[in-house]
């Protein structure tokens, strides 16, 4: 981020939980949501050349960077709200959403005219059952006892996204493959982020439904 200047902000969600975002480039807005297991400094290369273009906020959701934890009652509708808090701050009428922070664009679409262009990529939108959670109860087990990487092994097997072959293996085989494959610095970053995961993957498998229910959102693609 050397070549374009870069603030960080806050604001303050209804429920009062700080949210933290950071900001640079010129012209107008458009606000970065990212997905589970990610921080908004996984976004900022994605960001820096949106930038060439736009004034560029990329959110710090919930539980990470600067923001406040994602609270006891935790839901999406909060979610839905700190993205909001941060566009009546900034005036941004565009967003761009990945994976899991395709789908809060998407649910404050549905609420909200607040944004007039919509982008979203690989959206964590469950239709007619397509995404299970039948792999959080003995993902948070292995949490709870401090096996982080089990956890995450475990997921990467019975979240539906690993390739067939992995998904197979025993779980002892495709945590080493996974501590092979991933950089220590990247394990670093993400292991802190597991138990928001649990929560965050909760609302996916909540707000399963038809493809009728995105039928509400009226802005358009940028």
């Amino acid at each position: 981020m050397n070549s374009v200047a870069m603030t960080d902000e806050t604001v303050t969600s209804p429920d009062g939980t700080l949210v933290g975002f950071h900001s640079f480039g010129a012209g107008s807005g458009v606000i970065v949501v990212g997905g589970s297991l990610c921080a908004a400094r996984d976004y900022l290369p994605f960001a820096e050349v949106l930038a060439r273009s736009f004034r560029v906020h990329v959110m710090d959701r919930r539980g990470r960077g600067e923001s406040g934890p994602q609270g006891a009652d935790y839901g999406i509708e909060k979610e839905c709200e700190d993205l909001l808090a941060i566009q009546s701050k900034t005036g941004a009428r565009a967003v761009f959403g990945h994976s899991y922070g395709g789908l809060i664009c998407l649910e404050t679409a549905r609420r909200s005219t607040a944004f007039d262009q919509l982008a979203v990529y690989e959206p964590g939108v469950s239709v007619d059952g397509c995404i299970s959670g039948v792999w959080l109860p003995r993902f948070r087990d292995l949490l709870r006892t401090g096996d982080t990487r089990s956890a995450f092994a475990w997921m990467v097997k019975g979240a539906g996204f690993a390739p067939a072959a992995i998904a197979k293996l025993p779980l002892w085989c495709v945590r080493i493959l996974l501590r092979l494959a991933i950089p220590k610095r990247r394990w670093r970053e993400m292991e802190p982020l597991l138990p928001a995961q649990a929560l965050e993957h909760e609302q996916v498998v909540r707000l399963n439904g038809d493809a009728d229910r995105a039928r509400p959102v009226d802005a358009r693609d940028p």
